[in-house]
């Protein structure tokens, strides 16, 4: 980075524009050293783990079941004003999504129940987060045709 010069023709220090910059160039400040440095000392902790918070998915299920229910009412609201069905097959495949995200917690041990699942064995969650991820690209792409 070239200096700038003054109204007084003297050139400022230069100065890094981005955090980028500024740990490129090895002119980072003294807090930002320190950041970096608790950073790399968090990542290279193996020995702590962290606690199981299994109501987290039922959380995050219900608030992405909200989310997706309240997008396909208004895809399906806009189709129903347009008449284009692209707009419908959005809308259900977001209402797909919704009804996915509200059994999802029922496979995760702890998330209903204390210490056990309601539904399916270990490999449920997983399939069922891989037909909810897919489900969305499927349902883009049928909607353009």
């Amino acid at each position: 980075m070239a200096a700038t010069a003054s109204s007084s023709g003297a050139g400022v220090r230069d100065r890094p524009s981005t955090a980028v910059d500024a740990y490129a160039g090895g002119g980072g400040r003294a807090a930002d050293r320190r950041a970096s440095r608790l950073v790399v000392a968090v990542f290279l902790l193996p020995d702590d783990e962290l606690p199981a918070l299994p109501a987290f998915a039922l959380a995050h299920a219900l608030v992405a079941s909200f989310v997706s229910a309240v997008t396909a009412l208004l895809m399906v609201n806009h189709a129903r004003s347009t008449g284009r069905r692209g707009y419908l097959m959005i809308g259900g495949t977001f209402l797909y999504m919704c009804l996915v995200l509200l059994v999802f917690p029922m496979y995760f041990v702890g998330a209903v129940i204390p210490g056990e699942r309601v539904w399916g064995g270990p490999q449920s969650a997983a399939n069922l987060f891989y037909a909810w991820h897919f489900a969305f690209p499927i349902g883009v792409a049928a909607s353009a045709i």
